[in-house]
């Protein structure tokens, strides 16, 4: 048995579609309250969603600052 050492590392990447995910993945996946889960719903409802997963920073609650945890914490925000 061949043994690989150190052993390669896990991907830890996620991937979340916004226009899809269901709120209890809004709030796991993004660390967020499940209002804001909620509101990120709602808006979607509108015709189209979200074209560009950056409009959830028209969010109040949504900071630049936010958007660069989620990339440090590899979290890719889709929306096709």
């Amino acid at each position: 048995m061949l043994t690989v050492f150190p052993p390669p590392a896990q991907t830890k990447t996620k991937i979340i579609n916004i226009n899809s995910a269901s709120q209890n993945e809004l709030t796991k996946i993004l660390q967020i309250s499940e209002s804001l889960a909620r509101k990120i719903i709602t808006l979607r409802g509108e015709p189209g969603g979200f074209k560009d997963s950056k409009e959830l920073t028209q969010l109040i609650k949504i900071t630049t600052l936010k958007w660069e945890e989620w990339k440090e914490q590899e979290i890719i925000i889709t929306v096709k």
